[in-house]
């Protein structure tokens, strides 16, 4: 009983203890000494373990950084390649491209970003409907092109204490899922009682969505008839990113909308 208890309590706390007890018994000394050598071979694979992620994380990080900066260089010579009408067509083409590669880019800079935050969460006061708001204007010429008509519902002078830079790439997700999958009107809201602020989006769909509870999945994507390359990593980031600042991350489909909910504590 007592090697049990001492058992559990080691796999369930962080600490270098092992076990010890007082007995003659060479059986039960001889078990605790094998019990103490998992034990230390389980510590030694957990720090190789930590120690390959640190590796990792810093790789990703170099490597997002180096490719990020001459993707930017490399859009914006595009985007004055735009405006030439001699070379607009070889242009879109160029500029169609450039965006694949900076969709990927995200997913693994949001990658990275969830396995850094897991660690490093840093809260500060923010005025969530001017924030939201401002994040939503980047996206506006965007979702005019593609005639995308938004309703806003935002009410005024949130507040709530928590890490921007994930409600960044949270928002960002979700903007760039609604952009591929959006068929003609999205409604974004975000409202506040005494408990909790609720984000919600809602917008049509091309095709048909089936098991909707997978989406969030990595790496799952339903494609259909939208013929949009997606790796499936959006809506996983969302929820993984939710889940670092305490929220909640839910989708359904209802009235032949597709509906996300992002709940967060208001403090």
């Amino acid at each position: 009983k007592s090697i049990n208890a001492q058992m559990h309590y080691i796999f369930s706390n962080d600490t270098n203890a092992e076990i010890t007890i007082s007995t003659n018994n060479f059986i039960i000394k001889k078990h605790v000494l094998q019990c103490n050598q998992l034990i230390q071979q389980n510590k030694q694979l957990k720090i190789q373990q930590q120690k390959s992620e640190l590796e990792l994380h810093q790789i990703m990080t170099s490597l997002t950084h180096d490719l990020k900066t001459p993707l930017t260089v490399a859009s914006g010579y595009t985007q004055l390649l735009l405006k030439d009408e001699a070379h607009h067509e070889l242009a879109s083409k160029i500029d169609k491209s450039l965006q694949s590669v900076n969709y990927y880019l995200n997913g693994l800079i949001d990658y990275n970003l969830i396995q850094e935050k897991k660690f490093a969460i840093v809260s500060e006061p923010i005025l969530l409907s001017q924030f939201l708001l401002e994040q939503l204007f980047q996206y506006y010429e965007q979702f005019e092109q593609k005639g995308i008509q938004v309703d806003l519902q935002i009410e005024s002078n949130i507040v709530i204490h928590n890490d921007k830079i994930i409600l960044k790439r949270i928002i960002d997700n979700i903007m760039s899922n609604l952009l591929k999958y959006a068929k003609a009107h999205i409604t974004v809201i975000l409202k506040c009682d005494h408990s909790e602020i609720a984000f919600i989006c809602k917008n049509d769909y091309y095709g048909e969505i089936t098991k909707v509870e997978q989406l969030p999945l990595r790496f799952h994507t339903q494609d259909n008839s939208r013929h949009n390359k997606s790796m499936g990593i959006g809506l996983h980031n969302v929820q993984e990113l939710t889940k670092i600042i305490n929220g909640s991350f839910s989708i359904k489909i209802e009235d032949n909308l597709f509906i996300t909910k992002i709940h967060l504590k208001n403090a």
